[in-house]
């Protein structure tokens, strides 16, 4: 019998999905379509998961127009679907309702096992042969219930979700959805280094208010895992283009700044040594020009301070390999411990004020008012978990980096191209970001503008803060460092989300973050939290299981199904049928799939078996 508090808890789920389309994901991990009893959910329940599959919200608009493609809008439906959406959203995250329908649903079937069993009890059945079935029953139950959830994590593509465009700008999605399919890249490939790149033009000049006392800088730290010849450099040098033509010009315009300063700075030298005087005034010094800078490779800081106190705006630091940034932390330590660069770093992840002593050169003491650098570029798995020491990761450095590492895409030849009028507008949008001018104080100095909250979107970030310390409270250890992180990093994305906009010629205030921006932003750090928690899983996982993940993978580029001969033909570290079968097999026992008979066609032969994933056939 379906009791009323598990309709209710169906319908809430329905509900959090519209009304929270940002925690979709949680029900669709959490749940499966048999868990549904009202008809209506278990039709919408399929909507979210085809809408989580292709990476969209699944806000009502969007759930509307697939109902209407499948022809399956009803008034009652429509009516219900709209209820559904305007009432209170619930005070706890979608993945708390979605475990409750996941509880009910095992009562149900707990209870068909017990009536089963009990009627062959009256019939005549022993007890101890009725206790010792109910017993397999039941353990089968609780292993189904494990095995469909260690099936969703490791299916289709070891449960990597594709990068939420949706969540971005047209200026900017454009750009990137144009960009990776001209490369032949994962989405998250472009759009990680255009999240630090527009950063980094912000710069200095913005800042978030979420509350007196709390600033949130322009600052993102964004890093591409993947293995060498997995097309991490390409995607970069697309963003960077207009940047890297922005530091030509200024190189340019520095050095011929220079040559007038040395022309000047001879002139002033022989002025000096004839004592020369104008209009009894002795001449003055010419000041040395500065060099005006938006991007740097030095990755040290005895290289970045100096470039800083000219550039008040900040950099970016941009490497195709970061492993030197990472390194560079190590560089003057002693016994494996952390230099204080690192310490140096972390300050500056925060837009704080750093300085350096040094023990030479003509300036002992250098100071940076308001340190600000992003940083983006790419490295390889095994090298990412070499450098980032247990250290780095104690500290906090590690919880800080905005990771992607999608599944490796086999490389192919693209007739296709950025199209030239989106490399202009993301040129225009990365232009205006630069112009964004700075606020000055009392005495006429610099200092960042500031943005603030609109009503709504204090609302939005105040539930995502609330909702990231619930799950904050289950982690521990790396995990939960990164959560600490990524609760601001929700605000850190909506303020950079907000000035794309404003720079793109979007209507909005310049100095108000509104609710679209801000749910837009909570949007992308939940991505980030799905992304943080596979990739630590993935970096820490056993060479035993790297082979069988790799192993998948390689599989299901290829349709999902594959023969033993299949992985001799086509791989190379797989030298015979015997070491293939073996291979396969151990994919079955680990629940990556299982062996299917193939029936010899109407020529004759003899029967065969093919591998098979289990995510070609949960991909529906």
């Amino acid at each position: 019998m379906i009791s009323e508090t598990d309709i209710i808890d169906q319908w809430t789920v329905v509900s959090d999905c519209i009304t929270k389309p940002d925690e979709s994901h949680q029900a669709v991990e959490i749940l499966t379509t048999d868990m549904f009893t009202e008809r209506d959910c278990r039709l919408l329940f399929e909507i979210f998961k085809a809408l989580h599959a292709d990476g969209l919200p699944t806000d009502i608009n969007h759930v509307l127009e697939r109902l209407e493609t499948a022809g399956q809008v009803s008034r009652e439906l429509g009516n219900k679907l709209h209820e559904a959406g305007c009432q209170a959203r619930a005070p706890q995250p979608v993945a708390y309702y979605a475990g409750r329908v996941r509880e009910h649903y095992r009562n149900r079937c707990g209870a068909d096992i017990l009536s089963s069993h009990h009627q062959k009890l009256m019939n005549g059945q022993s007890l101890d042969e009725t206790i010792s079935e109910l017993q397999t029953d039941l353990m089968k139950l609780d292993v189904q219930g494990a095995v469909a959830r260690v099936r969703r994590r490791m299916d289709l593509n070891s449960g990597y979700r594709p990068f939420p465009l949706h969540a971005l700008p047209d200026a900017v999605s454009r750009f990137i959805e144009a960009a990776s399919f001209s490369i032949g890249c994962d989405t998250s490939f472009v759009a990680l280094p255009l999240l630090a790149t527009a950063a980094s033009a912000i710069g200095t000049s913005r800042r978030l208010m979420v509350k007196r006392g709390w600033y949130v800088p322009s600052i993102l730290w964004a890093v591409v895992i993947g293995e060498s010849g997995t097309q991490k450099s390409p995607p970069l040098r697309a963003v960077l283009k207009p940047v890297q033509a922005r530091q030509h010009e200024q190189l340019a315009r520095f050095a011929a700044e220079m040559m007038q300063f040395k022309t000047e700075l001879q002139a002033y030298k022989r002025a000096i040594k004839k004592n020369v005087t104008y209009e009894g005034q002795a001449p003055e010094e010419p000041m040395h020009p500065a060099c005006e800078r938006c991007i740097v490779n030095d990755t040290t800081l005895e290289g970045l301070v100096p470039v800083l106190q000219q550039n008040a705006r900040g950099v970016l630091l941009a490497r195709d390999e970061l492993v030197g940034w990472i390194g560079s932390f190590d560089k003057y330590s002693s016994k494996g411990n952390a230099s204080a660069d690192a310490a140096h770093w972390l300050s500056i992840y925060n837009g704080e004020p750093m300085i350096i002593d040094r023990k030479t050169g003509d300036k002992t003491t250098l100071f940076v008012p308001d340190a600000s650098v992003s940083v983006c570029g790419g490295i390889q798995p095994g090298i990412l978990n070499r450098v980032l020491s247990s250290e780095h990761r104690e500290n906090g450095l590690a919880a800080r980096l905005l990771l992607t590492y999608p599944p490796r895409q086999p490389k192919q030849w693209r007739d296709d191209e950025i199209p030239q009028a989106m490399e202009n507008q993301w040129s225009d949008v990365v232009r205006e970001l630069f112009a964004f001018q700075h606020d000055q104080d009392a005495d006429g100095r610099s200092k960042p503008a500031l943005i603030r909250l609109s009503d709504d979107a204090r609302g939005l970030y105040r539930d995502y803060v609330n909702a990231t310390g619930l799950e904050q409270a289950g982690l521990t250890g790396d995990l939960s460092a990164a959560w600490s992180k990524l609760e601001e990093s929700a605000a850190r994305l909506a303020l950079v989300i907000h000035c794309i906009r404003q720079a793109s010629g979007e209507t909005v205030d310049p100095w108000l973050c509104d609710a679209d921006s801000m749910r837009d932003g909570i949007t992308l750090a939940n991505w980030f939290k799905d992304e943080t928690q596979r990739v630590y899983q993935l970096l820490t996982e056993s060479p035993d299981t790297r082979q069988l993940r790799q192993a998948a993978e390689w599989i299901q580029q290829r349709g999902g199904k594959v023969r033993a001969r299949d992985l001799v033909s086509g791989r190379r570290d797989i030298e015979d049928i015997h070491q293939a079968e073996t291979l396969l097999q151990r994919l079955v026992e680990n629940q990556f799939g299982a062996w299917k008979t193939v029936v010899p066609s109407d020529r004759g032969g003899r029967p065969t078996r093919e591998f098979t994933l289990f995510a070609s056939s949960l991909a529906d």
